[in-house]
């Protein structure tokens, strides 16, 4: 079982928390990119959006699987890719596979229709 203020072993840090309030308010068959909640929290680190995503205590509280990156493409997720991708279509968010460097991945098909819109406020840092 994780310490207070860990989860998975991981230290887990006040941005990682906002990062995780922020996923938390993304509503069911709808998505935010990295960059998007990175932008939201007044930051351009959209990769450590990405690792505090990878520290998350995960499904039901911190639904990671619809973060998606900004060309719509599903990524890493630690319950797996096709974990991700079954969360998302039993959303109703079609993918379509794709080869990405090599390797298998999943793009969103209706991917700016299914964004979370902006602009919205951005938190004051």
């Amino acid at each position: 079982m994780a310490k207070v203020g860990e989860t998975k072993g991981n230290p887990v840090g006040v941005f990682d928390r906002e990062v995780w309030a922020v996923i938390r308010s993304i509503p069911r068959g709808r998505l935010m990119t990295y960059g998007q909640i990175a932008r939201h929290l007044g930051t351009k680190a959209y990769r450590a959006v990405g690792r505090a995503c990878g520290k998350s205590p995960g499904m039901p509280d911190v639904p990671c699987h619809r973060v998606v990156s900004r060309g719509g493409f599903l990524h890493g997720f630690n319950g797996g890719l096709e974990k991700k991708r079954t969360l998302l279509e039993s959303e109703g968010i079609r993918l379509k596979p794709q080869m990405v460097k090599g390797r298998e991945d999943y793009q969103v098909i209706d991917f700016g229709d299914r964004l979370v819109a902006e602009p919205f406020q951005e938190k004051g840092r």
